[in-house]
């Protein structure tokens, strides 16, 4: 009888603990990053490879270290900024190659759409992907080569009920909605919500944030005497340059302040008495689940992906109209003290029910070992 041949690269292929590869712009950047920060750090698998290309900023390496804890997990960071699109494939291709020469690579998660030209290649390689749609979907159905890469992945998840339908629409694989995770048992609730002296604003700077309606609330809303904090680094210089004329335009300087990057988001939320985010294009927001864990008072644009409890939809703004913000931060000022402590208790409650960090990092477990 013919004894089968040993595939020598495939025994030694099969010794290599299995690896998780993650693929992500920043480890350092918005409420997606936070995600997958959480879920490097608590997912029970033998290896994770993290892929960064851009790290813009020196602070965001420091802050990373801090940030990812777990022993298993390797990060792959660019010490150069790779600006252009083209630079940031090839550089996820060039440190990809070695990863797989190195690692038993079986599963890998994309959520950025430069990370998703590399699809078909890691396809090619016989890694399963999980595509992860942290925004609306509309992004990626809109790009015919984007909406081709996705359709190529074995999975897709998304962290909305709305994201999930529109993409049910193009995709004939399984779209799981995985909902993002918050951690609420280290975190302070906040004290005192009788002032209204500070506002925070903790996004980008970006037009898609629409921070000028901030400013603009800031002039029409006489009756507040208080500070608007601006937390994010800058991510468009000429729309900053724009905030900053209008500010300078207006004499707001002294209520008015853009802190940048920064990693003590705590001490920020502590010292907001009401956040506000005026965005006019959001995935499933984070600020707002912290927000919710912390009991601080929150005022959101009106968009689909802002307004996914009541409460959410009672204090929504159009993002277009300042009167509308100025109008909602009366009602909110002037309700009455009972009534602001049921309604934070409320989306505290909403937190902890459906946002569990445990909850989140299960189900993507779970994922990978039904495609694996």
């Amino acid at each position: 009888m013919k004894q089968a041949k040993l595939d020598v690269r495939k025994i030694r292929k099969m010794k290599k603990p299995q690896t998780l590869l993650v693929l992500m712009p920043e480890i350092v950047w918005g409420g997606a990053e936070r995600q997958f920060r959480y879920l490097i750090n608590n997912i029970k698998v033998d290896k994770i490879a993290v892929v960064c290309p851009h790290s813009y900023a020196k602070q965001t390496n420091s802050y990373a270290t801090n940030e990812i804890n777990n022993k298993n997990a390797e990060i792959v960071e660019s010490r150069h900024p790779v600006h252009s699109k083209i630079n940031v494939i090839i550089y996820y291709l060039y440190e990809i190659r070695k990863l797989l020469k190195e690692y038993n690579i079986s599963t890998a998660i994309v959520y950025e759409a430069y990370g998703c030209y590399l699809i078909p290649y890691l396809k090619q390689k016989g890694v399963k992907v999980i595509y992860s749609e942290r925004n609306s979907g509309e992004g990626i159905v809109q790009s015919k080569m984007l909406k081709l890469f996705v359709g190529k992945s074995d999975v897709i998840t998304t962290n909305s009920l709305a994201a999930r339908e529109l993409l049910r629409k193009y995709y004939k694989q399984k779209i799981f909605l995985v909902k993002n995770g918050i951690e609420t048992e280290s975190i302070k609730l906040k004290p005192d919500i009788e002032n209204a002296n500070t506002i925070l604003v903790p996004a980008r700077i970006s037009k898609v944030k629409n921070q000028m309606i901030m400013l603009r609330f800031l002039k029409k809303d006489t009756d507040f005497k208080g500070t608007i904090i601006f937390a994010g680094k800058t991510e468009d210089a000429d729309y900053m340059d724009e905030l900053c004329k209008y500010v300078e335009q207006e004499r707001m300087h002294d209520r008015v302040d853009f802190i940048g990057f920064t990693s003590e988001m705590e001490l920020l939320y502590q010292k907001a008495d009401l956040v506000v985010l005026p965005s006019f294009v959001e995935g499933m927001s984070n600020i707002i689940l912290e927000c919710f864990a912390r009991k601080i008072p929150i005022l959101v644009s009106n968009i689909e992906m802002n307004t996914f409890t009541d409460n959410l939809k009672k204090w929504s703004f159009d993002p277009q109209v300042p009167d509308e913000l100025v109008e909602l931060f009366s009602k909110w000022v002037n309700l009455d003290l009972k009534e602001k402590k049921c309604i934070l208790e409320e989306n505290r409650n909403y937190v902890l029910n459906e946002h569990s960090l445990k909850k989140m990092t299960e189900t993507y477990a779970d994922i990978i070992e039904e495609i694996g």
